[in-house]
């Protein structure tokens, strides 16, 4: 299996208070109910592939992961969201989007909170529309995807999350060099490595993305299938990507795609690169090749007819025509998935011209789209003679981890594990066990971050 099995060659040096809890942090020791940031490890040998996990500006990479409230704790469910927001591949297209190749921190102003309480300073007692959901406080059919155990993977690449390189684009017009670390794929291979060293108990695993992060769905897909679905027992893995740009002109392929180094990446999904690496239908070709290769579980591309952001990338990349010959071009590729899979289907939202956000926003405020997406998340009894009935985790034996609580033994090598600064007013671990939320204090939550969450949404819209 291409995920590491293995996390005693890992280093922490990077990982500082900023960054959250340390990834070898026994999960045990994490809050319930409670949003908290994670820093995995780097490999120590720096020669292994896809092991150095970063942002585009050389800065630490961290994942956001909340477990579910004690009496719903379990690990057997994991919700995974992998957030978008563009691609740049040269000297212009960089410096242009610099503020994006370093790690979002306007999340930290959720940390400590529950999915409800996030969800209400999203709702915003101003009235202002943020056109942002918290997944992890939403119902889809018969799913509660507050029993999930849910992780946030943001964006800082650049890379649609499949780089494997640093690069110097040596602008002149910065007066100097502009490395760019495109090291996407390290950064979803290492929140992997982290959920199977965390969940090797897994049922049940919905996953999605807006945009860039949809177009990343097929390769996350892939890793987890591999993983968790290489004996007789099979987990249930199922996606809806929302709004991916994968649509990929070739002169973009000839002149900028290597830039990113994505062989990597895509050769570990069975893919000859290059046979494809030159292919304008690449992403269609490898997504059909996975579908083919992934048992029964049910994918799902929500779009808008009129998607002006995927237009405006579609035509930076070299695409050619106008939003008529961008829909044909995706309407093409749904019918090629359609052909070779029947566990594939698409969602249009109707007399709308958008693009996507966090938590498959725009999505859940389409009528249908429950029901569609009820039948692509849902929690069936997978045929392996194994009983479906949730393992409860034991409560926490500590709210916050300790220096000497993370395994680490006498390895001289590692920093002391790091618990974050405390956020104030946050509430504690226990303190959400209840189905109702303080009402007082979800309002002034919403109240005193609701520019921080206009902000937030300000980032999640700017691109794919």
């Amino acid at each position: 299996a291409p995920l590491a099995q293995a996390v005693n060659d890992l280093n922490y040096d990077h990982c500082t208070a900023d960054t959250g809890f340390r990834g070898d942090v026994p999960i045990q020791d994490l809050p319930h109910n409670s949003l908290q940031k994670i820093c995995p490890g780097r490999k120590v040998d720096e020669a292994e592939p896809l092991g150095q996990p970063m942002c585009g500006d050389g800065g630490a990479y961290s994942f956001y992961f909340t477990k579910p409230k004690v009496s719903l704790a379990n690990e057997e469910k994991l919700l995974i969201e992998v957030q978008g927001g563009g691609a740049c591949w040269d000297s212009a297209t960089c410096a242009g989007r610099s503020n994006l190749l370093s790690m979002p921190t306007l999340f930290d102003f959720f940390l400590g909170f529950s999915c409800t309480d996030i969800q209400t300073a999203l709702d915003s007692p101003f009235g202002f529309e943020l056109g942002i959901t918290a997944l992890c406080a939403q119902r889809i059919g018969n799913v509660n995807l507050s029993t999930y155990n849910t992780i946030f993977i943001p964006y800082c690449t650049q890379d649609i999350h499949i780089g494997d390189k640093i690069i110097d684009y040596n602008s002149s017009d910065n007066n100097g060099t502009q490395v760019v670390a495109h090291h996407g794929g390290h950064n979803i291979m290492a929140t992997l490595d982290w959920v199977i060293q965390n969940f090797p108990n897994l049922k049940y695993i919905d996953i999605t993305g807006c945009s860039a992060g949809g177009t990343a769905m097929p390769f996350v897909y892939d890793l987890l299938n591999k993983h968790y679905n290489n004996n007789e027992e099979r987990v249930s893995i199922n996606v809806i990507m929302d709004s991916a740009v994968f649509l990929t002109p070739e002169p973009f392929l000839r002149n900028y795609f290597g830039n990113w180094n994505p062989e990597t990446m895509i050769t570990m999904t069975g893919i000859d690169f290059e046979q494809i690496q030159y292919d304008p239908d690449y992403a269609t070709k490898l997504t059909e090749h996975i579908l083919q290769t992934g048992g029964d579980d049910q994918w799902g591309f929500v779009t808008h007819e009129k998607d002006p952001v995927s237009l405006k990338f579609w035509e930076a990349m070299g695409g050619v025509g106008n939003i008529d010959d961008w829909w044909s071009e995706m309407s093409a590729s749904f019918e090629v998935w359609k052909e070779s899979s029947d566990n594939f289907d698409t969602f249009l939202i109707p007399d709308a011209e958008e693009h996507c956000s966090l938590g498959l926003h725009y999505a859940l405020e389409t009528p249908g789209f429950d029901s569609w997406a009820s039948e692509i998340w849902k929690e069936v009894e997978v045929d392996n003679g194994v009983s479906n009935a949730p393992t409860v985790i034991p409560s926490p034996v500590s709210n916050a981890p300790t220096a000497d609580s993370n395994g680490s033994g006498n390895d001289a090598n590692k920093a002391p594990a790091v618990t974050p600064s405390p956020v104030s007013d946050a509430p504690s671990a226990d303190s959400n066990d209840s189905d109702e939320q303080s009402s007082s204090f979800s309002i002034f939550f919403g109240i005193s971050n609701v520019f921080a969450a206009t902000l937030i949404s300000v980032v999640c819209l700017i691109a794919i």
